[in-house]
């Protein structure tokens, strides 16, 4: 998606039976700028912002899973959230 392809068809159709034609048009708008922001982001940012938040995993699966320490992963996971959240309201 962050190659300016499409959102699966599913969820963009789950999206469609709740949203006007305008509200969807928005969401594809904000769509875009995470998925660019995103891409904007360091590695290590990108893969503990996916961990956390899209997977669910714990500090501690985190932490063993990128080779760091529970501290230092939450560290990691505020600045990554941080930067993400100054990149989209740039």
């Amino acid at each position: 998606m962050a190659d300016g392809s499409e959102a699966p068809d599913g969820l963009m159709d789950g999206y469609a039976t709740i949203c006007t034609p305008s509200q969807d048009a928005v969401l594809h708008e904000e769509i875009a700028a995470m998925e660019a922001a995103f891409a904007e982001l360091p590695d290590d940012y990108q893969e503990v912002i996916t961990l956390s938040r899209l997977i669910g995993f714990s500090h501690a699966e985190i932490a063993e899973k990128m080779d760091k320490t529970p501290g230092n992963v939450r560290v990691l996971s505020h600045r990554a959230i941080a930067r993400l959240a100054s990149i989209l309201a740039e």
